[in-house]
């Protein structure tokens, strides 16, 4: 064995015996995250961050974008797309993802190519890890092991990252970043540093829309007329931000207009239930792709959710919504877009206990 590799596997040896001894999963898996963080600067090496004012723009031709997982945080990527392209039309524009639900900026009008990692080939890996970049953007605002290791692997002149401290030594530049910034705002601070700030009058969102199921259109054209139906969201990415099913009943006992109810399938027996117990909620098929739930969504009146997903998505065709948010630093973060809003924020830091009262009073100044 190399001395070199063999010292390595040592220390790796000596740190996964260390770490295993904490009892705490939590601890554990942030110790490891961290190491293998820190290894990524022995295998590549440690980069000298840039004392940059501004981009040499003209050497800058070919530009990748590694985009965030979720599907929000997917839709939230559309501003800096359709600003940078607008401002630089000349560069061809990459994207990287790594989940299925980065597949609707796949055909985005505003890229050159899109590879999703979830997807690719053998082959496809090849070509992309071949390819060279002027430019390597990371939009991750925390560390992550996993766009790290691809911000070091794919070849680029310049890599620029969002400020963070395991951040250090892994691009030529980082981007300076306030905890509350939305994210909308970091995203498109590489368009600062490359000298424009004309993105800061257009942060909102688009969506690509794509092949809807033959159910979903029925529905629309037999059951909603554009404008007159509210929609409520029951789902959210955890049970800190989810809006318990009581609250609902409350709320849908006091308004007098049809309303469909969105879910996934988690709460499907949830949604059923309301279905059932109100001639006023409309039920509705299933929405098997966000390209269903965009259908639906963008003929509503009103949304109110409690998941930021749907807050964008209806932010993308302007529609009102009331936004329930577990934290000021939520709201801060992921803000609705529409012109006509109303946000809602706990304080007690559980969006259970949004009172119904206070979304119905948010409802109705929306409605008039």
């Amino acid at each position: 064995m190399d001395p070199c590799h063999k010292r390595a596997g040592m220390t790796v040896t000596r740190v996964i015996n260390r770490v295993l001894q904490n009892s705490s999963k939590e601890k554990y898996v942030k110790k490891l995250k961290s190491w293998l963080i820190s290894l990524l600067k022995y295998r590549y090496g440690i980069i000298i961050p840039r004392p940059l004012d501004n981009f040499p723009l003209e050497h800058i031709k070919k530009v990748v974008i590694l985009i965030q997982e979720r599907i929000g945080d997917t839709i939230l990527t559309t501003p800096l797309l359709k600003n940078w392209r607008h401002e630089f039309p000349h560069m061809e524009i990459d994207l990287v993802g790594v989940r299925d639900d980065n597949e609707i900026l796949r055909d985005d009008p505003h890229i050159n190519h899109f590879y999703n990692l979830n997807r690719l080939s053998a082959r496809e890996q090849s070509e992309l890890f071949k390819r060279k970049y002027d430019l390597l953007f990371n939009s991750k605002d925390h560390a992550s092991f996993t766009f790290l290791s691809l911000s070091r692997k794919i070849k680029a002149r310049l890599r620029v990252g969002l400020e963070h401290p395991q951040h250090l030594g892994n691009f030529h530049y980082l981007l300076p970043q306030a905890v509350d910034t939305a994210t909308v705002e970091k995203n498109c601070s590489i368009l600062s540093l490359m000298g424009n700030e004309s993105w800061k009058k257009d942060l909102t969102p688009y969506f690509n829309e794509g092949p809807v199921t033959p159910e979903i259109e029925k529905f629309a054209a037999d059951k909603i007329q554009t404008g007159e139906v509210i929609g409520i969201n029951l789902s959210a990415s955890n049970i800190y931000k989810s809006w318990k099913i009581e609250n609902y009943r409350e709320f849908l006992e006091n308004i007098n207009q049809k309303v469909i109810v969105f879910s996934l399938l988690e709460k499907e027996q949830q949604k059923e239930s309301l279905e059932k117990e109100f001639t006023r909620v409309i039920p509705t098929p299933r929405t098997p792709t966000i390209q269903d739930v965009a259908y639906l969504v963008r003929r509503l009146k009103v949304l109110i959710s409690p998941d930021t997903s749907l807050i964008h998505l209806a932010s993308c065709y302007n529609v009102p919504v009331v936004a329930l948010y577990r934290t000021e630093l939520d709201y801060k973060r992921f803000p609705p877009y529409s012109d006509l809003q109303r946000v809602l924020v706990s304080r007690t830091e559980l969006t259970d206990d949004i009172p119904p009262q206070d979304v119905y009073e948010a409802y109705l100044s929306l409605m008039k």
